[in-house]
């Protein structure tokens, strides 16, 4: 064998294996192996999202039930709906089959979904409807409260968990009236309206998002009455064109291993604690459990 030859294949073979990603097709649960070229130190850490075409199976096996369940991370998913190939069907108003919609806070849209430059971010992903601070703000939807707590960019906020991957999320509220794991119903009050976290005025920030990713609300809301424009919405890929990420572009992650801290972690990328901290949407004084996934970029 030519010494260039030889020299091709030991670089090949030497490169660090091991990183999962979530499968595709019909194999529900199964994990594909992807490789790196990331340092020794770092590498073991980092988890990339798959751009492979992702079906339903694949991101939630029960599309009928809440089957995942994470407190910390605001998208458990991490998958790339630009990427999804099925067609959601989401009842959001039908009183007789017991899906009912409530106003979250009637008011004026004051920013909607879109490209918005404040506080260093380019796109706005949701709706901002003007409210007076200790307005009460209601669930849209029954459901199950995933997160309750406060955030650096969402200060405090709730996610709701509904059927099927579909969540939504409230933000900037003064107080919660609903704790982690409650159930809650459609038009119970879920905490007072404020302007915490990253915010230049009261007001209630809403995002409703589908397996982890935010869709434009005003597709399926009117925004003169803040009510669905059909009982029934259908989604696929298209609701997520927002996303502009090419099938070549990587997020990447950190998955925390036990006794990590925020500041070990962004030392060891060396970028800056709070850059982490708006990047997770994190409290900078939480306790990181493992296996939590953390946005590097």
């Amino acid at each position: 064998m030519r010494p260039y030859l030889f020299a091709f294949f030991v670089l090949l073979f030497s490169l660090p294996f091991g990183l999962k990603a979530i499968g595709s097709g019909g194999n529900t649960g199964r994990t594909d192996t992807l490789s790196t070229a990331k340092a020794d130190n770092v590498a073991a850490n980092r988890v990339q999202r798959s751009r492979i075409r992702i079906s339903l199976a694949d991101v939630n096996p029960d599309f009928n039930k809440v089957t995942r369940w994470d407190t910390n991370d605001i998208d458990m998913y991490h998958v790339d709906m630009t990427q999804f190939r099925d067609t959601l069907t989401y009842v959001f108003d039908r009183p007789a089959d017991g899906h009912r919609y409530c106003i979250p806070k009637k008011g004026r849209i004051t920013s909607g979904f879109g490209h918005r430059s404040l506080f260093g971010r380019k796109f706005h992903k949701g709706l901002d409807i003007d409210l007076e601070t200790g307005d009460a703000v209601k669930a849209a939807m029954k459901g199950k409260v995933r997160i309750a707590r406060y955030s650096g960019g969402y200060g405090n906020f709730v996610v709701i968990s509904h059927e099927g991957g579909l969540e939504t999320l409230y933000g900037h509220m003064s107080e919660l009236a609903v704790a982690e794991g409650q159930d809650v119903f459609a038009g119970q009050i879920i905490g007072l309206g404020g302007s915490t976290g990253q915010s230049t005025g009261s007001h209630l920030h809403f995002e409703v998002r589908i397996f982890g990713e935010q869709i434009d609300p005003a597709k399926i809301l009117d925004p003169a009455t803040l009510m669905p424009r059909k009982h029934v919405v259908k989604i696929d890929a298209s609701w997520f064109n927002h996303l502009a990420r090419s099938a070549n572009t990587e997020m990447v992650y950190h998955e925390v291993l036990a006794g990590e801290t925020l500041d070990g972690i962004s030392a060891m990328y060396e970028m800056a604690k709070e850059t982490l901290v708006e990047l997770n949407d994190l409290d900078p004084n939480v306790e990181l459990a493992a296996g939590t996934r953390l946005r590097l970029e």
